[in-house]
């Protein structure tokens, strides 16, 4: 299929040859050498900043505290700006700060800071407050910033372009000013280093490179919270906190989940160096401290939570009480290990910068919001810049929740997954109820929406009663597709420990389902439900997505219960539903046979090419739940072969919310590899933000899974029991990767040059037998265990183009051609 656009595949047109002849090297030094190369660079202030979705500034976080870095904006008078000689001249001009160079606004929240009010649209995650940084004598100047992802800090340039004599001091044009910040991976603070380039002087009524800086910490008001804020010795305080009351202009007064409260405490470090000079007296502060070269400043402050902490903001206090400059960089040195530690882990090249900075851009973004096991990520992660975020920033279980972390588990990183389940374990006790209540069926049944802790986000009496005044939308198969995740992780990891505690939900989940499927002719069917978002209850039958969804939760939970060995009594009725699930619904044009969203019911109108939202059935068919691939029947396989080449451009390109999906479907069943990446590489031109992320107006955080999952997809895949090795890469593209992991708890190292595969790696966690597609057609393969007295060649199985092998736990096995 040709492409409407042509776009060159490769901007470098190779992998880096330095790199090329490094396959015995250790994994971390060659995964740290090309992230080396990664950031995200800024050549203008934010614009998006704040925002109800995605920001585009630059973003900083630890898994749980998270900085969105944006402008101020207001319009301000400025004094003493006088770019002729004779710098006495004064005058004042009103200008427009608005996403200006000189204002710079370091918005903070984190995970665990909700306003839980148990009603729609008002339990949402909220930004705490934020730092305001302004340097006065940036006024019009150049601004330049990078997001390094390989140390996790961002670093601005900035330029003076005007010789700025009042508000004091009188700074030159052409000053170079400095800023570094950064949230230690350890820590819940955050830092600013500011620094100027220059001569040091003490005169300060003369064009000198002294700047002047101005700073405040503020509390976010409004939205019926409670804000303070103080004075400390060498900086401030602010509080925000959300309780239960009746005084406030709310429409609805309903009590409160739970209060919730923040503080922040900032102190500043060598900012005294210089007394404030002779000024005319406007346009300046209290607020404000000299910055000259030699003598940089030093901002820190700590965020802690009641979550953390009986007492948020004397703790607070006490934190940066007690850290000094010396601890500062003790910090800075763990933060760097953590990093070191984390891309070690995997890595992926492919001669392409761009998709590749997406890549490790994408993976940037999840180790920096998703580190909180009790708090996951919301929608727009830790990154909330404002009260009113769109969907309230709950976890939407209908993709917006399990998407962001579907290119963890094959990039070796299921630890960042380790947040996603417990908001969905947490509200059982509800679900169960609703199952109950409304669906008179033993299980679970969920909300589109759900919050931290139990917390009810979808209840409201304006939706339909019958359906508990919840926000189903229709759809009976949200926890059939929050499995799906829990299986990713699981087939990934053969994590035993993991499986005992997602048993209870998978159990409960097909309970619902062993009681609401319809067994007529031989066949189990699901009435009643909705393939999309609809406002009638649903009315679908054999909705597709729903049915991939159970058809892979019978599959899964069966696995799940042999490596447990637990309820053999119940599998054989678990097998029946497995076996006997309808087939997914097919449309019958002529000669073809064509995907379709139900097979009756509104959906059942929704089948073929223009059908719009195309991904949705592919949800259940293809990804995430692995019902079709390149192993499947090969007509099964075709249609969803054909379904994908004939999808227009609008469901590739800056689609509302397909990004999470379209890509990786395409490659899961084998589309043309060169389309694919000119595409993707369209997509992430059209769509991709400076910080890195993708922009998607349907969502969030979830379309960091699109560019890893899509590549790892591309270059090795496992899902159905076999390793194969670019099975979907083109074969004239030399690419390589380390350590990616595959289904049966693999780590995969291989690399693909002149059209040959040139090594292949297999690490076994836990010793279960492996197989692979033959990387060499025709050709025997030999499987070589590493031992501490050398290699040793161990016993293969060859059925077809397969090769099988035993392995041990924890073996080191190398495979080449006979």
């Amino acid at each position: 299929m040709k492409t409407p656009f042509s776009l060159p595949l490769f901007v470098s047109g190779a992998i880096e040859p330095s790199l090329l002849d490094q396959d015995d090297s250790p994994v971390p030094a060659q995964a740290l050498e090309i992230v080396a190369r990664q950031k995200g660079v800024f050549t203008q202030p934010p614009k998006i900043v704040p925002t109800r979705k995605v920001p585009d500034g630059p973003l900083l976080g630890n898994g749980d505290l998270g900085v969105t870095l944006g402008g101020v904006t207001e319009r301000q008078v400025v004094y003493g700006l006088n770019e002729g000689e004779d710098y006495y001249l004064n005058y004042r001009r009103e200008v427009d700060l608005t996403c200006a160079p000189e204002r710079h606004r370091f918005w903070i929240s984190k995970n665990d800071f909700w306003k839980a009010k148990p009603i729609y649209p008002n339990g949402h995650p909220a930004p705490i407050g934020g730092i305001d940084v302004c340097i006065p004598a940036a006024l019009d100047g150049s601004y330049y910033a990078e997001q390094i992802l390989e140390t996790a800090e961002v670093i601005h340039t900035l330029k003076t372009k005007h010789l700025m004599d009042d508000p004091p001091p009188c700074t030159r044009a052409g000053v170079t000013i400095h800023m570094c910040s950064w949230i230690p991976a350890t820590e819940n603070l955050l830092v600013i280093e500011l620094s100027v380039d220059g001569q040091e002087t003490d005169e300060m009524r003369r064009p000198t490179d002294v700047v002047g800086v101005d700073v405040t910490l503020w509390p976010m008001a409004g939205n019926e919270s409670e804000t303070a804020s103080g004075n400390l010795s060498d900086g401030y305080w602010a509080v925000r906190r959300f309780k239960s009351t009746t005084n406030s202009v709310a429409i609805e007064h309903q009590p409160l989940a739970w209060s919730a409260e923040a503080a922040v405490a900032m102190r500043l470090f060598n900012h005294r160096q210089h007394a404030l000079p002779w000024s005319r007296g406007d346009g300046w502060s209290s607020d404000r401290f000299m910055l000259s070269p030699g003598r940089p400043v030093t901002i820190v402050a700590a965020v802690v939570t009641n979550f953390e902490s009986p007492s948020p903001l004397e703790e607070a206090q006490k934190r940066v009480a007690a850290i000094s400059l010396e601890q500062v960089e003790t910090l800075r040195g763990q933060h760097r290990q953590w990093w070191r530690e984390f891309w070690s882990k995997s890595f992926v090249e492919i001669g392409d910068p761009l998709i590749e900075k997406y890549y490790y851009g994408s993976h940037y973004l999840m180790a920096s919001c998703s580190r909180n096991r009790d708090f996951p990520p919301s929608l727009f992660g830790n990154w909330i810049t404002t009260d009113s975020p769109s969907w309230q920033a709950d976890y939407h279980l209908n993709y917006n929740h399990e998407a962001p972390w579907w290119g963890v588990f094959s990039s070796n990183q299921a630890e960042l997954a380790d947040p996603y389940d417990t908001p969905i374990l947490d509200y059982m006790p509800i679900a169960r109820e609703n199952a109950r209540r409304l669906l008179q069926c033993r299980g679970l049944y969920y909300e589109v929406g759900i919050g931290p802790k139990g917390l009810e986000t979808c209840f409201s009496l304006d939706t339909r009663p019958d359906e508990g005044n919840r926000l189903f939308l229709g759809a009976k198969g949200n926890a059939a597709f929050a499995a799906m995740n829990m299986f990713m992780r699981f087939y990934h990891t053969y994590d035993l420990d993991y499986a005992q505690l997602i048993y209870p939900f998978l159990v409960e989940t097909a309970d619902l389902w062993q009681d609401y499927l319809k067994f007529e002719d031989g066949r189990y069917v699901i009435y009643g439900d909705a393939g999309g978002e609809v406002g009638d209850g649903g009315t679908d039958v054999n909705a597709t997505p729903t049915l991939g969804f159970v058809k892979a939760l019978f599959r899964g939970l069966l696995d799940v219960s042999r490596e447990l060995d637990r309820d053999q009594q119940r599998r054989a009725k678990w097998q029946h539903i497995s076996d006997h699930l309808s087939d997914f619904p097919l449309a019958q044009v002529g000669e073809e046979k064509l995907i379709r969203r139900a097979e009756s019911g509104p959906g059942a109108a929704y089948y073929g090419p223009e059908r719009k939202q195309a991904r949705i059935e592919h949800l259940g068919l293809v990804w995430p739940t692995g019902n079709i691939g390149l192993g499947s029947d090969p007509e099964g396989l075709k249609i969803v072969q054909d379904d994908v080449k004939s999808w227009p451009e609008h469901e590739w390109t800056n689609t509302f919310n397909g990004f999470s999906q379209t890509y990786t479907t395409a490659v899961r069943v084998g589309h043309d590899p060169h389309d694919t990446l000119a595409k993707l590489r369209q997509q992430l031109t059209i769509t991709g933000f400076p910080n890195l992320s993708v922009f998607g107006g349907g969502g969030g955080i979830e379309n960091c899974c699109g560019v890893p999952a899509t590549i790892n997809e591309m270059l090795l895949q496992s899902h159905e029991g076999v390793l194969r090795l670019f099975p979907v890469w083109p074969k004239e593209q030399p690419a390589r990767f380390g350590r990616l992991r595959a289904c049966g708890a693999f780590l995969v190292s291989s690399q693909l040059h002149d059209g040959q595969v040139r090594t292949l790696c297999i690490e076994s966690e836990k010793g279960r037998p492996c197989t692979v597609d033959n990387p060499w057609p025709r050709r025997r393969v030999r499987v070589h265990q590493k031992g501490e007295e050398g290699d040793r060649e161990i016993e293969v199985k060859t059925e077809s183009v397969q090769v099988r092998f035993a392995t041990c736990p924890g073996g080191i096995y190398r495979l080449e051609p006979a």
